[in-house]
């Protein structure tokens, strides 16, 4: 950092002092003077407002003090032009560092064959392929007052200049600076009062004091409003003002206004933004008072990774330890306490955070606040004894927020969850009460004849729906107990039964009895080999019973699909494709169920196509309708081509397009009607209007209005 101070402060000493100058004996002003332009479309359509702001592309132009604010590298191309092919280029680039922000940037303001200056004497020179070029160094460090809050209240920086002139015969170079500050005015959030200093070393006619104020609300949407002055210190002062919102995300609207003392022009200026991402796009129009209408566009670019990461992670940690503390400020404790549970969540060390934090714990000793406190359980408990459990849980939140160590919060929303887990629980049961009884009847059937282990399969399958169940807990207790007593006899009786049962190809009923082996004697494993190979001969004998039954489907409706598939060929061999569509669907049904594959494959291959046909021909007759303007005829056949091909967007379009006309005009005709007083017309007009345009707010108003 002292490095880069130094190499700033030689610089600086540099153009000041070892720049040399150079001019002929008569001077030649240009109609367009550079170190008066600023680059930027958003301050341009803001009415040239840009002392006051922070963080706008190009900002170190209007005061350098605003480059602090950034906190990653960027790129901002920009270009300007007048109607007398005068042309202004810029390209800055701004570097984030450890402490404040540096920015490099160049300028060229070209002149076409248009473009006239004037000497001293007031003689007019032609200006073609004159220029002015200028590059700009700039540095900006934030003013913090050292406390364990680290309290920011501003921000100052500067520009060093060197221009250099090529105008008709004469040229110059030169140097020339800007210094400035934005002071963040405290108790007021998001107020800004900024002053600049402006091309002091340059020539004096050059030379102004600036201010500006400046307010945003990102509440109503992300809103910006500005105020500049401008006092030059040769000629008269100016004044202008401007607003910026975004009534969309990626969107934002400019518009300003400068008197009429104003150097670049009085009147309206206006311009919008587009953000895509880490890319910005910006253009805005103003007018001029010699050269004309003055038109700027700009892009700017957020470059790679921050040159520090931690700081875009500092920046974002002290804005919301900043909204922590307004909080605090205005005695919102709760919300105060949340936010700063967030920044502790992720920043558990942060000192300021937990400084703040343990102000507000010392405060719930406080009698007001215990009192606020006992208010609110009264209202819990009042809430739950009245079943209000929405209510009581709402009190015992706001207690933990207020004190997370509240033990009759905690027990309270434990009640309340327990309760609405019971009233679940109790419209579960009704819900599947005869499932469950039946079930209970058969588990039960199955403990009386011994069939433990059938028995308590269906025990289980209770429990799912009713987990809390307690007869049915009670019976596989029991279960299990009776199980765990088996002995290795009974074991091994089991098990013989099980392999009889499997060789007699009794495959489901063995499986239980091995199954009640391996619980009784968790050790057989030759007990788990024949589960596993019962498993294998069940699903292999329901994979035969499966193609047996298919086989015999197949048998049965071979001659349907058949039928069905060559009255669909020959539809479409005598170009029915209406006809031949309905039935190659129905051919593909039919081969679907019954797995009939290459019916169904050949089936929906010239489903395909004739969709594909059908599409394109209703598309034709829709356009040709259109160039009759029969534009009903024309909606009627787009929505029918739009039916096979759903996916075609030019149909999407035109069908839009024709509905929102077709919609008005009808609107309109309706309206005639009611100027007239013919309201069933009116009301049939309507009607048909929204047809086409459901959501169309005029017909659906004027309905309203004639109930």
């Amino acid at each position: 950092m002292r490095a880069i101070s130094s190499s700033i402060a030689i610089m600086f000493c540099f153009i000041f002092f070892a720049s040399p100058a150079f001019s002929t004996s008569v001077a030649i002003h240009s109609p367009v003077e550079l170190l008066l332009v600023n680059p930027s479309p958003q301050a341009t359509a803001m009415g040239g407002c840009s002392v006051a702001l922070t963080g706008a592309e190009s900002s170190a132009v209007g005061n350098p003090a605003s480059l602090s604010t950034i906190y990653n590298n960027r790129l901002s191309l920009n270009y300007a032009f007048w109607p007398d092919e005068v042309k202004y280029m810029f390209a800055g680039m701004d570097i984030p560092l450890q402490t404040g922000a540096l920015g490099v940037s160049m300028s060229m303001l070209s002149y076409g064959r248009n473009a006239a200056g004037f000497d001293d004497a007031g003689n007019a020179y032609n200006l073609e392929s004159s220029n002015e070029t200028a590059a700009m160094l700039s540095y900006s460090i934030p003013v913090i007052i050292k406390s364990p809050l680290d309290l920011k209240i501003g921000l100052v920086g500067i520009n060093a200049k060197f221009i250099n002139k090529k105008l008709a015969d004469y040229s110059e170079e030169s140097p020339g600076m800007d210094a400035g500050a934005i002071y963040f005015v405290p108790f007021i959030r998001n107020l800004n009062i900024g002053v600049v200093a402006r091309n002091f070393g340059a020539v004096p006619s050059l030379q102004s004091l600036g201010a500006g104020i400046s307010y945003s609300s990102p509440e109503f949407e992300q809103l910006i409003l500005s105020a500049d002055g401008n006092f030059p210190s040769e000629g008269q002062s100016s004044l202008s003002c401007g607003l910026r919102m975004s009534p969309a995300r990626t969107v934002k609207l400019y518009a300003g206004w400068q008197d009429i003392n104003a150097d670049s022009g009085a009147g309206l200026r206006v311009g919008m933004g587009i953000d895509i991402g880490d890319l910005s796009f910006n253009y805005a129009i103003a007018p001029l008072k010699e050269a004309g209408p003055m038109q700027s566009a700009g892009i700017q670019l957020a470059l790679g990774a921050l040159a520090d990461p931690r700081i875009a992670a500092d920046y974002h940690l002290k804005k919301h330890f900043s909204q922590a503390r307004d909080l605090f400020n205005r005695k919102n404790y709760v919300k105060s306490r949340f936010k700063l549970d967030q920044i502790l969540s992720l920043y558990p060390e942060y000192m300021p955070a937990l400084e703040l934090k343990d102000k507000i714990g010392q405060l719930a000793q406080d009698s007001g606040y215990r009192k606020e406190i006992e208010l609110y359980h009264t209202r819990a408990e009042l809430a739950f004894s009245r079943n209000d459990l929405l209510v009581a849980s709402k009190y015992y939140t706001l207690i933990l927020n207020m004190d997370d160590e509240d033990v009759l919060a905690k027990n309270g929303i434990e009640k309340v969850k327990n309760v609405m887990n019971e009233i679940q629980l109790e419209k579960v049961r009704e819900e599947n009460r005869e499932m469950l009884e039946r079930l209970w009847k058969i588990a039960v059937g199955f403990y009386n004849r011994g069939e433990y282990i059938k028995s308590k399969e269906r025990f289980q399958e209770i429990l799912v729906t009713d987990p809390k169940h307690e007869a049915t807990l009670k019976y596989i207790s029991d279960i299990d107990n009776q199980i765990a007593s088996i002995t290795a006899t009974q074991v091994n009786e089991m098990y013989t039964m099980g392999t009889e049962l499997f060789k007699n190809g009794r495959y489901d009923d063995a499986i239980r009895y091995f199954e009640a082996v391996v619980i009784a004697a968790p050790h057989r494993i030759d007990a788990e080999d024949f589960i596993a190979r019962c498993k294998e001969k069940i699903q292999e004998g329901e994979e035969k019973t499966r193609s047996d039954r298919l086989a015999r489907e197949q048998d049965r409706m071979r001659n349907e699909v058949e039928t069905a598939y060559n009255r669909a060929l020959k539809h479409f061999e005598n170009g029915d494709y209406v006809l031949a569509l309905e039935w190659f669907n129905k051919t593909e049904d039919i081969a679907s169920r019954y797995e009939f594959k290459q019916y169904r494959d050949e089936s929906r291959r010239y489903v395909d196509t004739i969709k594909a046909a059908l599409a394109e021909k209703h598309y034709k007759l829709g356009f040709n309708f259109y160039q009759q303007n029969r534009f009903e005829s024309a909606f009627s056949e787009y929505r029918k081509s739009l039916q096979y091909n759903p996916e075609n967007p030019s149909v999407k379009v035109e069908l839009d397009k024709l509905a929102r006309s077709l919609a008005q005009q009808y609107y309109e005709r309706g309206m005639s009607h009611y100027t007239q007083g013919q309201m069933d017309k009116a009301r049939e007009y309507f009607r048909k209007s929204l047809s086409y345009k459901p959501d169309k707010e005029e017909p659906l108003r004027a309905l309203e209005r004639m109930k």
